[in-house]
């Protein structure tokens, strides 16, 4: 019997210091810049733990209001060959709740798995796919002149399903 601890694309979760005007902060939500300097942002990171390593890059772009992005990125297991090719894509829109910079937004995404092949040598491959729909939530903590502080949080059901294709037939 095969067991894998399955692992999407990683979580980044960081406090950022955002070194820009007050007047053009956005994605509060996300704990983001706003897209009103760069209308393209790329973020990055890596999860290990004790039976997989993962990393991956997202790319989002956006206005004030709305955003979606795709990712890309990559995974490997403990005592198994082979690594998994990860890839996904995320939308949503900010919704604001003060004037003093609260937003919350809802997001939904969806992630594929696709590898290892020729999963432990024995001619069967492995693939996974996944969808997360929730609502992100945040706000100014704290704004200078040239910096903000954007602490965020988020909550979200997610279902992911990982299946094994080989010669001996399909199991999800």
């Amino acid at each position: 019997m095969f067991r894998v601890r399955l692992r999407l694309l990683p979580a980044i979760a960081t406090l950022v210091v955002v070194a820009l005007p007050s007047s053009l902060l956005g994605q509060a939500c996300l704990g983001q810049p706003s897209f009103a300097l760069n209308h393209l942002q790329m973020t990055a990171g890596a999860n290990f733990d004790k039976t997989s390593t993962s990393f991956g890059a997202n790319f989002i772009s956006g206005s004030e209001s709305v955003f979606g992005g795709i990712g890309i990125g990559g995974a490997t297991f403990d005592g198994f060959e082979g690594s998994s090719l990860l890839a996904g894509a995320t939308a949503g829109f900010q919704v604001p709740l003060t004037d003093g910079g609260a937003q919350i937004c809802p997001i939904v995404s969806a992630q594929f798995g696709f590898g290892p092949n020729d999963f432990d040598g024995l001619g069967t491959d492995f693939t996974s796919r996944g969808v997360n729909f929730g609502i992100a939530a945040g706000g100014e903590m704290f704004k200078s002149e040239r910096n903000a502080v954007l602490p965020s949080a988020s909550i979200a059901f997610a279902y992911a399903e990982g299946r094994f294709d080989g010669a001996g037939g399909s199991v999800t």
